[in-house]
Protein backbone atom coordinates (compact mmCIF):
# COMPACT_ATOMS: atom_id res chain seq x y z
CA UNK A 1 0.00 0.00 0.00
CA UNK A 2 2.87 2.49 0.99
CA UNK A 3 4.09 1.94 -3.01
CA UNK A 4 1.02 2.46 -3.71
CA UNK A 5 0.78 6.06 -2.10
CA UNK A 6 4.19 6.96 -3.51
CA UNK A 7 3.17 5.95 -6.80
CA UNK A 8 -0.14 8.34 -7.17
CA UNK A 9 1.81 11.06 -5.10
CA UNK A 10 4.65 10.76 -7.52
CA UNK A 11 2.35 11.09 -10.50
CA UNK A 12 0.28 13.59 -9.05
CA UNK A 13 3.81 15.83 -8.44
CA UNK A 14 4.28 15.51 -12.21
CA UNK A 15 0.93 16.60 -13.45
CA UNK A 16 1.45 19.64 -11.32
CA UNK A 17 5.03 20.75 -12.44
CA UNK A 18 3.28 20.01 -16.03
CA UNK A 19 0.46 22.72 -15.24
CA UNK A 20 3.00 25.23 -14.23
CA UNK A 21 5.18 24.66 -17.03
CA UNK A 22 2.56 24.54 -19.88
CA UNK A 23 -1.46 26.47 -19.30
CA UNK A 24 -3.76 27.78 -21.53
CA UNK A 25 -4.66 31.81 -21.65
CA UNK A 26 -6.38 34.02 -23.72
CA UNK A 27 -5.54 36.81 -25.59
CA UNK A 28 -6.95 40.36 -24.80
CA UNK A 29 -7.76 43.70 -25.70
CA UNK A 30 -5.05 45.84 -24.43
CA UNK A 31 -5.17 49.32 -25.48
CA UNK A 32 -4.82 49.25 -29.45
CA UNK A 33 -2.96 46.10 -28.97
CA UNK A 34 -3.47 42.41 -27.76
CA UNK A 35 -1.90 41.16 -25.34
CA UNK A 36 -1.40 37.96 -23.33
CA UNK A 37 -0.72 37.39 -19.02
CA UNK A 38 1.91 35.03 -17.98
CA UNK A 39 1.80 34.16 -14.16
CA UNK A 40 4.39 34.67 -11.81
CA UNK A 41 5.01 31.40 -11.42
CA UNK A 42 6.08 30.80 -14.67
CA UNK A 43 7.99 33.39 -15.44
CA UNK A 44 10.14 32.26 -11.90
CA UNK A 45 10.35 28.79 -13.52
CA UNK A 46 12.64 30.42 -16.40
CA UNK A 47 14.40 33.68 -13.80
CA UNK A 48 12.48 36.02 -15.99
CA UNK A 49 11.80 39.19 -13.71
CA UNK A 50 9.80 42.13 -14.45
CA UNK A 51 10.47 44.61 -16.91
CA UNK A 52 12.64 42.02 -18.29
CA UNK A 53 13.63 43.21 -22.01
CA UNK A 54 12.96 39.93 -24.81
CA UNK A 55 12.91 39.41 -28.58
CA UNK A 56 9.70 38.17 -29.67
CA UNK A 57 9.33 36.39 -32.99
CA UNK A 58 6.37 34.71 -35.41
CA UNK A 59 8.27 31.46 -36.65
CA UNK A 60 6.37 28.75 -38.32
CA UNK A 61 2.83 29.18 -36.79
CA UNK A 62 4.21 30.02 -33.25
CA UNK A 63 4.92 32.87 -31.02
CA UNK A 64 8.51 32.60 -29.80
CA UNK A 65 10.06 34.85 -27.03
CA UNK A 66 13.16 35.10 -25.51
CA UNK A 67 15.47 36.85 -22.96
CA UNK A 68 17.42 39.63 -25.08
CA UNK A 69 21.16 39.04 -24.15
CA UNK A 70 22.55 41.88 -23.34
CA UNK A 71 26.07 42.82 -24.85
CA UNK A 72 28.76 44.40 -22.43
CA UNK A 73 29.40 48.08 -23.91
CA UNK A 74 32.83 48.23 -25.51
CA UNK A 75 34.92 51.05 -24.82
CA UNK A 76 36.81 53.08 -27.33
CA UNK A 77 39.98 51.11 -27.41
CA UNK A 78 37.77 48.18 -28.07
CA UNK A 79 35.98 49.73 -30.78
CA UNK A 80 38.64 50.97 -32.80
CA UNK A 81 40.95 47.47 -32.10
CA UNK A 82 40.88 46.21 -35.64
CA UNK A 83 41.31 50.03 -37.56
CA UNK A 84 44.86 50.08 -38.75
CA UNK A 85 44.66 52.97 -40.83
CA UNK A 86 46.00 56.68 -39.80
CA UNK A 87 43.67 59.17 -37.85
CA UNK A 88 43.97 62.78 -39.52
CA UNK A 89 41.37 65.19 -37.65
CA UNK A 90 39.88 67.23 -39.86
CA UNK A 91 37.48 70.82 -38.60
CA UNK A 92 33.87 70.24 -39.68
CA UNK A 93 32.07 74.15 -40.31
CA UNK A 94 28.41 73.69 -38.65
CA UNK A 95 27.56 76.21 -39.89
CA UNK A 96 26.66 80.15 -37.99
CA UNK A 97 24.91 79.80 -34.91
CA UNK A 98 21.20 79.47 -35.09
CA UNK A 99 19.62 79.26 -31.18
CA UNK A 100 21.06 80.21 -27.92
CA UNK A 101 23.98 78.21 -28.16
CA UNK A 102 28.00 79.47 -26.79
CA UNK A 103 30.68 79.23 -29.40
Amino acid sequence: MNEEYNFRNSIKSQNNTERKNNMTTKIQKWGNSQGIRLPKYLLESIDWKDNEQINIKAEKGKIILEKTIKEKRKNIKELFADFDEQYTPIEIDWGKPVGKEIW
